[in-house]
């Protein structure tokens, strides 16, 4: 039995791990795929809780929807995270082409002690910033 998994398509993206294990996949989760998570999640609660109103069992339909919100966010999370660990999806920690321009791989800032974020920035949009403060 054959248990290697490959895709039909090919990558457009560069690879970081073809197949990415659980615990790589998972440290891999950036901010959106915790809104989106977090999100699915309060939506399945809320759909269950108006559901059951009629019936009069709200609780326990709150927390079934719940759990299925859970289990939901979090496998969509994870296709996101593993699709872009195998170059499917655009890794923001790489940088990557877009159709408007190229742009730089991210780097980091320290804005706070402690706290970072990602810039971007796309190569004709430097050029201009370089070029206006090379005037000045």
């Amino acid at each position: 039995m054959n248990t290697d998994i490959t895709a039909s398509a090919k990558p457009e993206y560069p690879v970081v791990d073809r197949n990415p294990p659980f615990t790589k996949t998972v440290a891999n989760f950036n901010t959106l795929d915790y809104l989106r998570f977090i999100t699915i999640t309060g939506v399945s609660v809320t759909v269950g809780y108006l559901s059951g109103i009629k019936p009069n069992i709200r609780g326990p339909s709150m927390v079934t929807g719940g759990l299925i919100g859970l289990m939901g966010g979090f496998m969509y999370a994870y296709q996101n995270s593993a699709g872009r660990l195998m170059g499917f999806f655009p890794n923001d920690e790489e940088g990557y082409i877009l159709n408007h321009g190229e742009f730089f791989p991210l780097h980091f800032f320290n804005l706070e002690e402690g706290f970072f974020c990602f810039a971007c920035v796309r190569t004709d949009t430097l050029t201009n910033a370089i070029q206006k403060q090379e005037m000045n």
